[in-house]
């Protein structure tokens, strides 16, 4: 081998004894030599073989550059002489100075030395690139930035972004928009908060019709722009993005309640349709809203047309409820403590294909002295439970009208949600008092109505309750805002024997939904995920032992945005509060509703956002999924419903 220094020897050869990469820049091969040169200098115990090596190869390094300048300096006289005759030539129209191809093969060729090492800076190059782009000679820039990118030596990683950045920019203006995506996201990849790459990146993927990639890439650009700056275009970039989103997939707007829709249920397993085939040949849902303004309408989606609309006397509507057995029976509870029970007959127009129906209201559930705060049916659709704020439960016939029972008053506070175990014999209730309570509703283990465990643990207001699908384990979601606490906890409970099992801590604000996975693996458990006033998801395995705090298994926060300062609310409130979430039937997708008024779908597997839709110029409150998962409902404080297409979320 021949020894470092000798006319054999290569360039990168060299940059290996002073132990430096072939793309070091020349101010780091002259620091890295005084550093190797102090170590192995003779006069300091060092090995002199290794020092003279060490000389031979930087004396070498240094003679091929000052080489290069010399030769570079001679190639931009010649450019810059011929540009100059062009410029005097050419007519008064502005027009690109003639650069000719014969140049670009010149500073490749003088620029390469005998192992072909990419020893040139790009500046030069680059800034010829410029100034063709800035005349409006998109090809020729494209010649110079691809001859600066393969036969350039880039001094750094800035370097490299602000090349693939101006190639984006001109492979776009050549209507080449896939290559304009992938220079634009080699920029973002390097230089991650410089705003022109992620404009670039977003101006890229909107000509692609990469709707929600280009969302996010405008999202990111008014986020890292400078002292809060917007930069040209930006902003109304992503408005043009959303709402191309927006009229790409919301079907219909249901508008005519007065006041915000609070509750938005589809109906399940329609089998009270007279004419099943039209069904099924258009693909039809039928969904329930409920507004404050005293209503219910029916809707026939994704249409949009109004089949019905339900009014009765007695005030707002706070709580509704399908029968589970699809047989177009809806319970509504009003704010002056009456319950109806509404049976919805539904059929179809042959000359229209479409839905109509008619409805009666089979009974009035009266007893309670205050606002219904919810509803439940039995998963036979048999019995219904009624939930007060005057402190008390009752359950009725729904085939009769008659009450089944009545439970003790044992709550100290408002009831906020009840619900049916699966085998449907207990009935399980959630207060304010700080009490969840489990009742034996037909005498099955102590008596008629009585109460069988209060699972109290001093954890706050409990605001939700859920059985698991076998009906073992009962969880709970409380919250306490006091200042020497602030808990917003879940807790596990036995069904059988009405102990804690563990408790789950993370979230910094209410817990708003609760859902579970429709198909969960019986090996990991039970699988629940929960959204919340602080703008985050999180995902539970929920499991009964070992007993103890648990953790989440994730966390998703990336849209919670800014803290919402509120004088005298001690619980934390962000801009992206998430107000529900739900699980589509497969259990692929989580739909999500925020205080912002986006609807977000995410992948269940990878958390991944996939949609980020707009429309709603109020909070969304509740959503809903057909049936068959290929539509989603959203219902919003400015009083509208909107229907959203689902099943081209995976393209996207």
């Amino acid at each position: 081998m021949a020894r470092p220094g000798s006319g054999n020897e290569s360039l990168e050869r060299c940059m290996e004894v002073l132990g430096m990469p072939r793309y070091a820049t020349e101010a780091e091969v002259r620091k890295a030599y005084k550093e190797r040169v102090r170590k192995v200098h003779p006069d300091k115990g060092g090995d002199p073989e290794a020092f003279q090596n060490i000389q031979r190869a930087y004396e070498k390094l240094v003679r091929k550059w000052d080489q290069d300048r010399i030769e570079r300096k001679k190639v931009q006289e010649r450019i810059a002489s011929r540009t100059k005759r062009s410029i005097g030539t050419r007519s008064t129209k502005r027009e690109a100075p003639a650069v000719e191809t014969s140049d670009l093969e010149e500073v490749r060729e003088l620029h390469l030395d005998e192992r072909k090492q990419e020893v040139v800076p790009s500046a030069d190059l680059k800034r010829l690139g410029d100034e063709q782009y800035d005349v409006g000679n998109y090809e020729k820039a494209l010649q110079y930035y691809e001859a600066a990118a393969a036969y350039a030596k880039i001094d750094n990683l800035l370097e490299y972004a602000e090349l693939y950045e101006a190639r984006s920019r001109t492979y776009f203006q050549l209507e080449s928009y896939v290559e304009a995506a992938e220079d634009a996201t080699r920029c973002v990849m390097l230089r991650p908060i410089w705003p022109p790459g992620c404009l670039a990146k977003a101006l890229a993927e909107e000509k692609l019709g990469r709707w929600v990639a280009a969302q996010q890439s405008y999202a990111q650009l008014l986020a890292r722009s400078p002292n809060g700056q917007i930069l040209q275009g930006g902003q109304e970039g992503l408005e043009r993005v959303e709402d191309m989103l927006s009229k790409q997939n919301c079907m219909a707007i249901l508008a005519g309640h007065e006041l915000p829709v609070d509750q938005i249920a589809f109906l399940p397993d329609p089998l009270s349709f007279k004419n099943n085939s039209v069904r099924r040949r258009h693909a039809l849902h039928v969904l329930a809203t409920a507004s404050r303004d005293g209503t219910v309408r029916i809707w026939e989606v994704p249409t949009g047309e109004s089949i019905l609309v339900l009014r009765g006397k007695h005030g707002a509507v706070a709580s509704m409820a399908w029968s589970p057995d699809g047989s177009g029976l809806i319970a509504v509870g009003h704010e002056d403590g009456c319950c109806q029970l509404w049976g919805v007959d539904l059929g179809s127009e042959s000359s229209k294909n479409t839905i109509c129906g008619s409805a009666r209201c089979l009974f009035e559930f009266v007893g309670h002295d205050a606002e219904i705060k919810h509803t439940a049916f039995d998963r036979f659709g048999t019995i219904l439970a009624t939930a007060s704020e005057d402190l008390t439960c009752k359950i009725w016939n729904v085939e009769t009208g008659e009450l089944v029972v009545a439970l003790p008053t044992l709550h100290t506070d408002t009831i906020n949600k009840v619900v049916f175990s699966p085998n449907g014999r207990c009935l399980a209730t959630a207060s304010d008092d700080q009490d969840a309570r489990v009742w034996d509703i037909y005498g099955d283990i102590v008596g008629p109505g009585c109460c069988i465990h209060t699972l109290g643990w001093e954890s706050g207001a409990v605001s939700d309750i859920s059985y698991t699908r076998d009906g073992r384990l009962i969880v709970i979601a409380t919250h306490d805002d006091s200042p020497n606490k602030r808990w917003y906890r879940l807790l596990v409970w036995s069904a059988v024997s009405g102990r804690i099992c563990k408790w789950y801590d993370g979230h910094e604000s209410i817990i708003t939904c609760m859902s579970w996975h429709p198909c969960p693996d019986e090996e990991e458990g039970y699988e629940l995920v929960t959204s919340s006033q602080d703008g985050t998801l999180r995902f539970w395995s929920i499991a009964g032992e070992p007993a103890g705090a648990g953790q989440c298994t994730l966390e998703v926060d990336e849209h919670r945005k800014e803290f919402v300062y509120q004088p005298g609310v001690p619980r934390r409130l962000y801009e992206g509060a998430i107000l529900t979430a739900q699980y589509d039937p497969t259990g692929s997708f989580i739909a999500t509703g925020c205080q912002d008024g986006r609807v977000r779908l995410y992948s269940a597997e990878s958390t991944e956002c996939l949609a980020d839709w707009t429309g709603h110029s109020g909070a969304v409150r509740g959503a809903a999924w057909s049936t068959d998962g290929t539509l989603l409902a959203s219902c919003s404080d400015d009083g509208t419903t909107r229907i959203w297409k689902t099943s081209n979320v995976t393209a996207l």
